[in-house]
């Protein structure tokens, strides 16, 4: 064999590894999301993903690799759910304490988060994956908390602060969880919201429509007027 002949044998064996890893990181996510971490056999996955267990163990180590690679994955984009700190910090200054300022910032964070969580179903299963952690913490829990909650937290905690300026840390926290699990019931029960919303799925219509209500609403729930002044 030629070496040209062998570099495209082993270009097409790299090509075909990675599109399994990937077809094993999306059939993973899926069960994942629906069963949790301890609901989902290495015999299902295998099944679900057309390969054999030791395909799993090849690219992953196991179904614990696999899920924390997944896990990895969501830690990886968690600013497309959460704008970087940096921006938000910038817009607060800039707002300079203004509370009709500050709740256009508001309204922004939540109209960027309602559509980061939405519109892609990659996102969603993220979502629901992040649900069941809450509900069910796994051993990967802490690597979680530490590079996706916590941060994500302090942004949002930063802009309640210079929205609440009167009221106790600890408030701010139950405000800040309060409007996260808002915001997320949109996935976990989208089932029901999507009937309600007479819609087969979120399209763009529907999650500028959530998007809006949710942004007027919890400006109002943490004390701010509805928006800045013309």
């Amino acid at each position: 064999m030629t070496k040209t002949a062998e570099g495209i044998r082993s270009k097409g064996r790299k090509a075909q590894g990675e599109e399994t890893r990937r077809k094993l990181l999306l059939t993973g996510a899926k069960l994942f999301a629906l069963q949790g971490f301890n609901g989902v056999s290495m015999r299902e996955l295998v099944r679900e993903a057309d390969v054999n267990l030791a395909t799993v163990s090849y690219h992953f180590g196991g179904k614990a690799g696999l899920y924390e690679a997944i896990l990895d994955y969501i830690i990886e984009r968690r600013e497309e759910l959460f704008p970087k700190d940096a921006i938000i910090q910038k817009k607060i200054a800039e707002a300079n304490g203004d509370p009709h300022a500050l709740s256009d910032v508001l309204g922004w964070f939540v109209d960027y988060y309602m559509h980061g969580i939405l519109s892609e179903p990659a996102t969603n299963l993220a979502v629901l994956i992040i649900l069941r952690e809450l509900a069910n913490q796994s051993e990967f829990f802490p690597k979680l908390e530490k590079h996706f909650f916590d941060p994500s937290f302090r942004t949002l905690g930063s802009l309640l602060a210079a929205a609440m300026p009167g009221i106790s840390q600890r408030e701010r926290y139950v405000v800040g969880h309060a409007i996260i699990g808002m915001c997320l019931k949109f996935v976990d029960a989208h089932p029901v919201i999507r009937k309600q919303l007479g819609c087969e799925k979120y399209g763009p219509e529907e999650i500028d429509l959530i998007a809006q209500v949710l942004s007027t609403r919890i400006r109002l729930f943490v004390g701010l007027p509805e928006g800045n002044r013309q």
